[in-house]
């Protein structure tokens, strides 16, 4: 196994988690503008996690400094052009807004509140792009590229564009170099084409938070004789989960507005492929008493409840789906949301979290299953091109689900949103098999990785087994692994 082993600080079992409403909580502290200073050589503009300027020079030149766990020189940015014309157009707390005249279009630049650089070019111009720091982690493909240290790091989008007249993007980057002290690389940018260059980490992290805040996955309560499925978890489950953890995740409470009465579908796979509630435009408790007994006695017990929904297969625009949001915030005592995937858009998918943190505020919680797009061709290796500044909205992000071996690099550097997201970043273990859960649960805390209870995914493991012909381990033997190891050595660490 990839995993080594550790010596844990205490092995004592579990006795019971304190309820959340006997815990400090923490806001969400959304990234912002903090300052922009416009001086006749530049314009500075901090952010909570950086500073970029951008200098009135021929030829242009950005420089982009990390201000959490720095500052340091993170990137020096050059173009075959002059920004002598730059001019500051406009800026809020979110944004700072830059113009540059070319003719008849004109370089756009966009320094966002999470630290993210937009620029769209107003004509075919080249950049060069230069780095003295030497990544720990470097993933490069199709002129995306996320380098990472330990400290935080930088990640670079070359963005497609339907825009009238922008052309084609026909491999945007020409590759990456690397030296003892730092990395190059440069992109020929289009006629309005967009390059994105983002600093990690966007905000502070939370570890108060990744301490006391323990996530439980409910899936299914039980199976009935006449073989449908009871979804809503009992008033004794809860109080089991309870003491487990303090945010509780409903994976199956919804019908849609359609006919699809989830309790009586009778297996996953007509529940995938028939029913999809999950999918739909308007979200509909199956049972609403059930559904509002459920939240109830989990706050009762001092657990937040966050139900289920998927951006990625709601069938509507970005702006459906936040009212929809809204709807049920409006309806519903909810602590949050769970969602299982966005978008496999970079824009889509930062529109959606940063519209979606809007509207839950600071005090909601925003669990999110693959928060950002996998920018390269091989997930199962857990190595990609992903994107820290949309990962940054959410306070948990859960990764690697169905990658069952995968080594360090991977843990901190893709699971784990430390010093990069600055996400609290759990690892998707419900059907790894025992013996690597058990080297997985010995390691996670030494990348500030945390690990979910998944209660009730029994039945589901034994119907998915089926039809892959494997053999998944029961959830008894984990959850002891959990109580024996992985929770006394999560208490140590509390403040």
């Amino acid at each position: 196994m990839p995993l080594s082993r550790r010596h844990f600080l205490a092995t004592a079992p579990l006795a019971g988690l304190a309820p959340a409403r006997s815990l400090p909580r923490t806001l969400f502290r959304f990234p912002e503008v903090t300052g922009v200073t416009d001086s006749p050589a530049n314009v500075a503009v901090e952010t909570t996690g950086a500073r970029i300027v951008v200098h009135r020079s021929n030829p242009a030149r950005i420089e982009i400094v990390q201000k959490i766990n720095g500052p340091r020189d993170l990137c020096q940015i050059e173009l075959d052009t002059s920004f002598a014309d730059l001019t500051l157009d406009y800026r809020d707390s979110e944004q700072c807004v830059l113009y540059v005249p070319e003719k008849d279009e004109g370089f756009n630049l966009v320094v966002h509140g999470d630290s993210l650089l937009s620029l769209r070019a107003g004509r075919n111009v080249r950049c060069r792009m230069r780095g003295a720091w030497v990544p720990e982690y470097n993933y490069a493909e199709g002129g995306n590229l996320l380098f990472l240290d330990r400290r935080g790091g930088y990640g670079q989008y070359v963005l497609h564009s339907d825009q009238p007249f922008a052309g084609p993007l026909a491999a945007p980057s020409t590759g990456v170099s690397f030296s003892t002290s730092g990395w190059e690389t440069h992109v020929q940018l289009p006629l309005r084409r967009t390059l994105l260059a983002s600093v990690a980490p966007p905000r502070e992290f939370d570890f108060a938070s990744s301490v006391q805040d323990r996530v439980v996955h409910h899936f299914i309560e039980r199976r009935r004789a006449d073989r449908t499925w009871d979804y809503f978890p009992a008033d004794s489950t809860i109080a089991e989960y309870a003491r487990r953890g303090n945010i509780l995740v409903l994976h199956i409470w919804q019908r849609g507005a359609g006919p699809f009465r989830g309790d009586q579908v009778s297996s996953d796979v007509e529940m995938y492929a028939k029913a999809a509630p999950w999918a739909s435009r308007r979200n509909v408790p199956l049972d609403e008493a059930a559904f509002r007994r459920v939240i109830s006695t989990a706050r009762n017990l001092g657990m937040r409840v966050l139900p289920y929904l998927s951006p990625m297969s709601f069938p509507g625009t970005t702006a459906e789906f936040l009212r929809e949001l809204e709807r049920l915030l409006a309806a519903y005592p909810l602590d949050g949301f769970y969602f299982d995937g966005i978008s496999p858009e970079v824009l889509e998918a930062y529109e959606i979290m940063k519209g979606a943190r809007r509207v839950i505020g600071n005090q909601r919680l925003l669990y999110v299953h693959i928060p950002s797009p996998i920018l390269g061709s091989v997930y199962s290796t857990g190595k990609y091109v992903y994107c820290p500044f949309i990962d940054t909205y959410a306070n948990f992000i859960l990764r690697a689900e169905h990658i069952d071996t995968f080594d360090q690099q991977v843990l901190r550097y893709t699971i784990s949103g430390h010093n990069i997201s600055n996400a609290i970043g759990y690892v998707c273990n419900y059907d790894y098999d025992l013996a690597f859960n058990r080297q997985l649960i010995r390691k996670v805390l030494d990348y500030h990785v945390r690990v979910p209870w998944w209660g009730g995914w029994d039945i589901y493991l034994e119907s998915r087994g089926q039809r892959l012909g494997k053999k998944y381990p029961p959830e008894a033997p984990i959850h002891d692994l959990l109580v024996r190891e992985y929770f006394p050595s999560l208490d140590a660490l509390r403040p």
